[in-house]
């Protein structure tokens, strides 16, 4: 199994399921009610039962009826309280209104590029002019890219006549991926890497920093 967070989707064969979290095979199987005493099939409605808890999710004209999932993959801790707190509610709304979600993900978009100018001391009035900022810094065009799609996909979606999301839960999923791919590369990893560089031993890392011409500590 892919180690990616696989959404719950119409008669897709595995997923992570919605009712106990694991990755597991789904049997799917119609919904039946009785009447005077004969099976009778209920249209458009249909079952998907997990291999591993067994319990049933339903599911009505190819959406998720029951239970109402989160969709997308859990956020990145690094993003912070605030923007964890908005992502987890547009991953709470994603299944019902994806153009709410792409809002929401817009919207953590700008708390993030705050941040990241604020650490670098560039000005940041709006989103559009602060990511233009970090690419004066030196922002690696792949994250520039993912910022500028959520920017531009979270706008379209709460103004009319710019893109239509209401029936579209791929797009807006795969927000929730490019969200965490730039925290981990402008948030997760740089930290990692100093935290283990302030390792070194003293001696060694004067000595480098020496050879690079920084100021010792």
């Amino acid at each position: 199994m892919a180690n990616e967070y696989i959404a719950p989707a119409f008669d897709l064969e595995a997923f992570h399921c919605p009712l106990c979290g694991a990755y597991a095979h789904q049997r799917w199987g119609g919904v039946y009610t009785w009447n005077d005493g004969e099976s009778v099939h209920v249209d458009d409605w249909r079952l998907a039962f997990c291999a591993r808890c067994r319990r049933p999710s339903f599911w009505f004209e190819e959406r998720q009826m029951w239970p109402i999932s989160h969709a997308g993959p859990l956020p990145n801790e690094d993003l912070g309280e605030e923007v964890v707190a908005l992502y987890n509610e547009a991953r709470s709304v994603a299944s019902l209104s994806p153009r709410s979600a792409a809002a929401l993900l817009r919207l953590c978009t700008e708390w993030l590029v705050q941040r990241l100018c604020q650490e670098s001391k560039l000005r940041c009035e709006n989103l559009n002019e602060g990511i233009g900022q970090l690419v004066k810094q030196g922002l690696p065009q792949q994250i520039q890219q993912s910022l500028d799609a959520l920017r531009v996909i979270g706008n379209g979606a709460v103004h009319p006549g710019q893109m239509d999301l209401a029936d579209d839960r791929g797009t807006v999923e795969s927000l929730f991926d490019i969200l965490n791919l730039i925290a981990n590369d402008r948030i997760t990893q740089p930290k990692a890497v100093e935290s283990l560089y302030a390792k070194l031993p003293t001696a060694q890392r004067q000595s480098i920093e020496s050879r690079d011409g920084k100021a010792q500590e």
